[in-house]
């Protein structure tokens, strides 16, 4: 996490009329590695931190340290009506501006019985709104920056007068002050691990206990041969360690002759070497003397052209100042006149909302009118649905029948022809009774085609209600 910006407007004693910028990626802090926060007591050092963590964490260290509840509105500067905290830091490869606002009276300058708190976490790389509620930008904050309240105190800002404390105090009031600002969390996991190896300690130690068999220990003859024995083999070991010294000595000696050896051959081979490159490089030596009768002046050029660099930027510096004073000049101007117009924008936007509230107390009726509306509709839909299904059944039977129909008028129109051609056939009256079976069918099948005939245009003129019905819900809708 890398802070680029600390804005703040009326905390403690930082009263003000517009915010408190204060930016370290402008050029002035160019080349800059280390930061230092200086002045007299209540000049508002601490304050700059306060605002740190007010815009992160809604948090002051110096109130919790006090014991007393944190109350975010008694930062607020005496006598104002608001303040503001906002920072912009790197994190993750991207850019977050978190802000805090608070409003202790209305646009009238009326106290308000609860204050106004508003929060915003906003990227700066995607310029999206990450978070505009007090959980949700707790979360994200954590989220981002991997730090949650305490461990950002503990690893970034370490609260006031603590680590002086610390400094100053005895050896047996260290360790308190210590978890106070780290955290007793480690030392308690140190704790943990000690109990537990003690514990397997006291197992392996009971364990060899247990195989301890006083029925195995020697008697006292056994024991003082073994006492000999031992002092023979301690004897024995020490005339080993004599004589190993010994070899080991030999065997340095040795090493060292070798290496003095090599030593010897590669001085020589440098000595010709340097003979060789002494020879070559006399040009060098000789202005190596000039230079060396040089470098007693080489600090006072230095510190010539240092000063005469350092000239120059302080001129290119004070000329940017002066042409950055007239822009803020003009820009203050132009931000006091921005001020009273927003002030004039907020009066007429609150009686704009009073204005509109009968009309969205209508609108709100209005949406649960549509909402009713909407759930008609799609029961309509759904009931024109399975009209036309309804229809297309009818069109497809009525289809049927019309083929049918037409069927049996080729068949009407070949026995007419047949009975023009035979007028006076012997053998017709034996074709009567199949003759008046199929004038029966075709008579039944004809009141089938007219009831279905009947049917299809009761189902078309129901269709037709029903989409007259829908077209008038849906521009009642609309």
């Amino acid at each position: 996490m890398n802070i680029l910006k600390i804005e703040l407007q009326n905390i403690n004693s930082l009263k003000c009329e517009i915010p408190i910028v204060i930016d370290f990626e402008h050029p002035r802090f160019e080349d800059v590695g280390l930061f230092a926060i200086t002045g007299p007591t209540g000049a508002g050092k601490t304050t700059l931190l306060d605002a740190i963590t007010i815009a992160l964490y809604r948090k002051v260290p110096r109130f919790e340290k006090s014991g007393n509840v944190a109350r975010l509105e008694d930062v607020v500067s005496y006598g104002a009506a608001m303040a503001m905290a906002r920072i912009t830091f790197e994190a993750q490869q991207q850019r977050y501006e978190a802000q805090w606002n608070i409003r202790l009276t209305s646009n009238t300058g009326k106290p308000l019985g609860k204050p106004v708190e508003t929060v915003r976490l906003k990227n700066l790389t995607s310029e999206q709104i990450v978070a505009e509620t007090k959980t949700g930008c707790d979360e994200k904050i954590v989220e981002i920056t991997q730090l949650n309240y305490e461990q950002f105190l503990r690893s970034v800002l370490l609260a006031q007068g603590e680590f002086a404390a610390f400094l100053s105090a005895k050896n047996s009031e260290k360790g308190l002050l210590l978890q106070q600002i780290a955290g007793d969390e480690i030392y308690r996991k140190i704790g943990e691990a000690l109990k537990n190896r003690i514990a397997d300690e006291k197992r392996v130690l009971e364990q060899i206990r247990n195989k301890i068999n006083t029925a195995d220990l020697l008697d006292g003859e056994s024991m003082k041969l073994l006492e000999v024995e031992t002092a023979q083999l301690q004897n024995n070991q020490i005339e080993l360690q004599n004589d190993l010294h010994k070899v080991e000595e030999v065997l340095q000696w040795y090493a060292r002759r070798d290496k003095l050896e090599q030593q010897k051959q590669e001085i020589a081979a440098n000595r010709a070497q340097l003979e060789s490159e002494t020879t070559e490089n006399t040009p060098l030596l000789q202005l190596l003397e000039k230079h060396e009768a040089a470098e007693p002046f080489k600090a006072i050029v230095a510190e010539t052209e240092r000063l005469e660099q350092e000239k120059m930027k302080k001129e290119a510096r004070t000329s940017a100042i002066e042409t950055e004073l007239t822009d803020l000049d003009a820009k203050l101007t132009i931000a006091v006149a921005e001020e009273n117009d927003c002030h004039t924008k907020t009066t007429e936007s609150e009686q704009s909302a009073r204005d509109w509230q009968p009309l969205l107390e209508k609108v709100t009726a209005l949406d649960t009118q549509i909402n009713i509306y909407k759930t008609a509709i799609a029961d309509k839909q759904i009931a024109t649905q399975e009209l036309e299904k309804s229809h297309a059944g009818l069109l497809s039977s009525l289809q049927t029948k019309t083929d049918e129909e037409k069927r049996l008028q080729i068949t009407e129109a070949q026995l007419k022809t047949y009975f023009d051609e035979h007028p006076y056939i012997p053998a017709i009256e034996k074709q009567l009774g199949e003759w008046s079976r199929q004038l029966t069918e075709r008579k039944s099948n004809r009141e089938r085609m007219t009831a279905l005939s009947e049917s299809v245009s009761k189902a078309k003129i129901v269709l037709q209600e029903n989409t007259t019905t829908l077209e008038l819900i849906g521009k009642s809708h609309k």
